[in-house]
């Protein structure tokens, strides 16, 4: 009796051993995790399958983190944060560095006020710049931020998980990185 015993519980910790490297993934990549995270997940669920249906749980855990919306929603979120945090970065780096002169190319500080080679005035082209930017706003109004899809995409994400007041925020942000400044939004939008 007792080796028919081993022998099942045996077998189910064979199957819950299959099953644990495919729960293993799908937790890997709901987290947005990377090859360390997957061989966590992999020894994690492989000591789970040694409990008679432990394994079978996490199995049908995963399946159901794998089809839940909201779910997956979070995570393409939290990798636009991500993403949106690389981003500022490399702004960040390229605002302390060096910019190029707009009629010369030649490389300049980012707040020089002449271009030292062709004595070029920068501010005052950055000005024209803004307000250019300011009138094609005062023209198109928020459509321009609006026609962004996917920024829309990430904002209507926000408004769902954080509210109304993170989503204007947002589009705020949005505004015055375009250099519009700052803009009301619609409370209806």
């Amino acid at each position: 009796m007792l080796y028919v015993l081993i022998l099942i519980w045996y077998v189910i910790v064979v199957v819950q051993c299959f099953l644990n490297y495919g729960t293993a993934y799908r937790f890997t990549k709901s987290s947005g995790g990377s090859g360390v995270d997957l061989y966590g997940w992999n020894k994690i669920l492989g000591l789970a399958s040694l409990v008679p249906g432990l394994g079978v749980y996490f199995w049908f855990k995963g399946k159901e983190l794998e089809e839940d919306d909201d779910y997956s929603s979070h995570t393409q979120l939290q990798a636009s944060y991500r993403e949106v945090d690389e981003l500022k970065t490399q702004l960040n780096k390229v605002k302390i560095g060096k910019r190029n002169c707009p009629a010369c190319y030649t490389e300049i500080d980012r707040d020089s006020h002449f271009c030292k080679s062709c004595a070029l005035n920068i501010k005052e082209i950055d000005e024209k710049v803004r307000e250019a930017r300011q009138k094609e706003y005062e023209e198109k109004g928020l459509d321009i931020i609006y026609e962004d899809e996917s920024f829309m995409e990430t904002a209507r994400r926000i408004k769902r998980i954080y509210g109304k007041n993170a989503y204007i925020s947002k589009i705020k942000r949005k505004a015055r990185d375009l250099g519009f400044g700052d803009i009301e939004v619609p409370e209806e939008d």
